[in-house]
């Protein structure tokens, strides 16, 4: 078990702040064919010391995931894409420890003027520390729908609509349970000059 209280952490974070000087890595692989189909593969790993210490008490995260990403233009005029990502991130001696997965299939259709898109994720955080007051446990989902009108080649209209739903543990510290739903509607005007 983790003492929390001997932490004497800061209130803010620095996520980008090198603090351990260890040097991190990711080697992948693309295969193409055509120009119409693209697969790459990634291992990403920052191979970061967790238990390291900066003088503003701010721990080094060690966080390392596998990528693959698929790309199919089924038409001229409809490309496919999908995305699977999942890892693990690790703060300190066991004080954050969390697996995450994520993954995603997008569709684009190009009609000339008119273009549409659709978007499904889905996305878990399994945590797997014993830090009683930092619950990281998420799961959810979302959908976007997207659509823009070109007028001109320099002005365009681009709507998109967005809801994303699931549950998160650390919700329970502000509300009565761990559920969320989100919804989002914006409107874009885009002059080029």
């Amino acid at each position: 078990m983790v003492n929390e209280s001997g932490l004497n952490a800061p209130a803010w974070t620095d996520p980008f702040r090198e603090i351990d000087t260890r040097v991190g890595y990711y080697v992948g692989a693309h295969v193409a064919h055509k120009r119409n189909a693209e697969v790459k593969y990634y291992y990403y790993d920052n191979n970061a010391d967790p238990k390291i210490l900066d003088p503003d008490r701010i721990y080094a995260w060690h966080t390392r995931f596998h990528s693959l990403t698929l790309r199919y233009m089924a038409k001229k005029n409809l490309t496919v894409f999908s995305q699977f990502l999942a890892g693990n991130t690790l703060m300190g001696s066991d004080i954050v420890d969390n697996d995450f997965i994520s993954a995603y299939v997008a569709a684009a259709y190009d009609m000339g003027q008119w273009t549409f898109a659709a978007r499904a994720d889905w996305y878990q955080v399994i945590d797997r520390d014993q830090t009683m007051y930092d619950p990281n446990d998420s799961q959810g989902h979302a959908l976007t729908l997207t659509t823009r009108y070109d007028f001109s080649e320099n002005v365009a209209v681009t709507a998109e609509w967005q809801t994303n739903r699931g549950d998160q543990d650390n919700l329970t510290f502000f509300q009565s349970n761990t559920s969320y739903t989100e919804n989002l509607l914006q409107v874009a005007l885009t002059l080029r000059l």
